[in-house]
């Protein structure tokens, strides 16, 4: 008898959690949140090319619906060696949300699809507010340059019907 209320009991906090998750707000929060300097992730691998805002993509991000405004615009490569990730954060550990990696400066990446701001709460320098990520529909160009650089057992098993990466705002422009 104890042992059915345990399984039960367990089988009640796994239901709980999922639908936590499920039901968790992912929409866009205000970023107008004043930011402390201690805060800001200066990030001392960042070049000052980087650090710098394309200014097309600034004057679109100064918008209070930039999301939505970025959608169907084409996006590239502002610098070498970017990187597209599974998710909209950066994570470069052992286990890692890295994707692929566009090689070359000023490559078409592809269109865009969404707009999103960092989950993980890193700063931008340079606008003093969340880093935004943007959402891309890849280029076959780009799909098969990436696919080139990964193992037998790392690449994709089908072809590139949709394959929808992001990146963010540092590393791209308009």
């Amino acid at each position: 008898m104890k042992r059915e209320y345990l399984i039960y009991g367990g089988l009640g906090v796994v239901v709980l959690i999922a639908l936590y998750y499920a039901t968790k707000d992912n929409s866009i929060q205000d970023d107008s949140v004043e930011v402390k300097s201690s805060d800001i992730q200066q990030g001392s691998d960042k070049t000052k090319e980087q650090v710098k805002l394309d200014p097309n993509l600034a004057n679109v991000f100064k918008s209070k619906t930039w999301n939505k405004d970025i959608v169907g615009k084409k996006v590239y490569s502002k610098i070498a060696e970017i990187k597209l990730r599974d998710s909209i954060k950066v994570n470069d550990g052992l286990i890692n949300n890295i994707y692929g990696v566009v090689s070359k400066p000023n490559t078409l990446i592809g269109e865009v699809v969404a707009g999103y701001l960092d989950i993980g709460g890193a700063i931008n320098p340079e606008t003093k507010t969340k880093f935004k990520w943007v959402k891309i529909k890849l280029t076959d160009a780009v799909y098969k340059e990436v696919q080139s650089q990964k193992s037998f057992l790392t690449k994709d098993l089908f072809g590139m019907p949709n394959v929808y990466k992001y990146v963010r705002e540092d590393v791209i422009k308009l």
